[in-house]
């Protein structure tokens, strides 16, 4: 039976435990490091982090049901529709970031003025993003099963 990219085959459940201790490692590595005093946590986080993706990639090679592919991220048209994607989002996020700022240190917005003053543009997003495909005749029908 077709749910759209659900699969009866069994999922990779020791990588995605790797996977989580890659990211918390990470995430929390990050986190401490400016906390004064923290020098060692941050560095026995990082060093969960690093073990954890070691890890994860070793697995994901050796795994009959891979969480990811290794093999697709040796393919160079992944990493030139990557590396596109970091630039695309990272310049929106970032422009979003000091539209905030801006807002808020120099016109003097509170939090909740600048968010709302932003939610135009969060708006024309989404219907940018979903609308063309549905509005469009010929769209492309969804992948079958």
């Amino acid at each position: 039976m077709c749910s759209g990219t659900q699969s009866a085959e069994p999922v990779d459940n020791f990588g995605g435990i790797l996977s989580v201790f890659l990211v918390a490692g990470l995430v929390l590595a990050i986190n401490f490091a400016v906390v004064p005093g923290q020098g060692s946590l941050v560095v026995g986080l990082v060093v969960i982090a690093l073990a954890a993706g070691a890890a994860f990639f070793w697995r994901q090679r050796r795994a009959p049901n891979p969480l990811y592919d290794l093999h697709i991220a040796g393919r160079r048209t992944f990493w030139g529709a990557a590396c596109a994607g970091i630039i695309v989002w990272g310049s929106m996020m970032g422009s979003a970031f000091i539209s905030q700022q801006y807002l808020q240190n120099v016109l003097e917005y509170s939090p909740v003025e600048a968010g709302a003053a932003i939610l135009p543009l969060v708006v024309m997003m989404v219907l940018v993003h979903h609308g063309p495909r549905s509005w469009s005749r010929d769209a492309a029908p969804a992948r079958p099963c």
